[in-house]
Order: C-alpha cells, then structure tokens, then sequence
C-alpha cells in the first residue's frame, strides 16, 4: 500500500479529521519532494479515488489547498519529534514551506491540515520501522 492509500485511509477513519473538514468541497495536496499526496473532498467526505486529472491544476480549484516545502523541511515537520517552529506549517513557512491555493479554505480547515500533518507524520513513521 503507498503512502497517499494509506494516508486516505486514515484519514477517513480519523474522527478529528472528519469532525475538521466537514463541508470541506475541495482537495488538499502535500508536494513531498519526490511524492505527492492527494486527498480530494467533497462537502467533507473523500472522494475515492482523486480526480487524476485535477492533479496539475488543483491549484486554481475552488477550495483547493497545497503545500510545499524543500526535502528536508518535510524531513523535520514529518520527524517523530519535530524540532521547535516545524511542529507547525505556519512556523514552518521561514524556511520555505509554502501555503498555495485557496487561501480563505487554507484558514477554514486549517485544523484540519493541521491533523492532515499529524496523520501523514504517523503513517511515514509506521513505514520506516
């Protein structure tokens, strides 16, 4: 299973997740460097699979949000214990993690990027044991 299935998955099993992107109609992507991962909504639910064609141009959706950072940014915001200001993607942002999209539905479902983070972080640290 790769890391954007399993992310969906616990995603859509996360009742903080869900409770956060309620009426959420639109997608949120991480840039990983190497990787990509996708999850699109609508009105809060995941849709499965993701539109692939919305891929190269989520970011001109309505109510789409993406994120981006240089490798080894990801690499602290995703480590067991993130450093001090990589706990967060808005502290993040002074070393070049970059807030795309959407930005009225970035600050709308900002708790619920937020635990998009925090269950990318466990499902990245699952797969390396």
């Amino acid at each position: 299973m790769t890391t954007t299935s399993r992310w969906r998955a616990r995603c859509a099993d996360d009742g903080e997740f869900q409770l956060t992107s309620r009426y959420w109609t639109g997608a949120l992507q991480f840039d990983l460097g190497p990787e990509t991962v996708t999850l699109e909504l609508r009105d809060g639910l995941l849709v499965d699979p993701p539109d692939p064609s919305a891929d190269d141009g989520i970011q001109s959706m309505r109510g789409a949000v993406v994120i981006q950072a240089p490798d080894d940014v990801w690499d602290r915001i995703l480590a067991e214990i993130p450093p001090p200001q990589y706990n967060d993607i808005i502290a993040a942002q002074k070393f070049g993690l970059r807030i795309r999209g959407d930005s009225e539905t970035f600050w709308q479902y900002y708790p619920a990027i937020r635990r998009a983070v925090e269950i990318l972080r466990d499902v990245r640290l699952e797969a390396a044991v």
